[in-house]
């Protein structure tokens, strides 16, 4: 490519990124979010024990103060090993579990880190609803079409 042709096209994609991110400003109020208030489980910086306490409250999960905050010390104290060894969120949970007894954190993880991060497994069961709730099978009932999704989804057996 030109000089030209490189400026250009470094242009385009540029204007590209700013009009993904003025849609998604448009359409969705990070500041207020309650994805941003999770961020601290991240662990990637320094997190309080009141933003953590935030979350708590905002998953809506029952846990006994003190020994919630004794887990979190416990956690604050290994963190840094950790990461190190284990750059992601669930693989750092997973192994501060299993050197730290933290009901109430793990409590509090299970119900964060169970929150899908995309839709794609219920449009894939969608599609797959559509292909068998076709034209020559429109009288089926619901209860009939939920079976054999399930079986579809759910078995791996092969007929023989």
């Amino acid at each position: 490519m030109t000089d030209n042709q490189v400026l250009s096209f470094k242009k385009e994609t540029l204007n590209v990124y700013d009009r993904a991110v003025a849609y998604f400003d448009q359409w969705f109020d990070f500041e207020r979010s309650l994805l941003k208030k999770f961020h601290v489980l991240n662990l990637d910086e320094t997190c309080l024990f009141s933003d953590i306490l935030e979350v708590v409250s905002t998953c809506g999960v029952a846990v006994d103060g003190d020994e919630f905050y004794r887990e979190y010390l416990c956690l604050k104290q290994v963190t840094p090993n950790l990461k190190e060894s284990y750059p992601e969120v669930d693989k750092t949970f997973v192994e501060f579990f299993r050197s730290c007894d933290a009901p109430n954190l793990k409590r509090v993880n299970e119900h964060v880190l169970s929150i899908p991060i995309s839709n794609a497994h219920v449009e894939r069961i969608f599609s797959m609803m559509n292909n068998l709730w076709t034209d020559e099978r429109n009288r089926l009932r619901s209860l009939l079409v939920k079976a054999e999704l399930c079986v579809k989804v759910n078995f791996e057996l092969s007929c023989s």
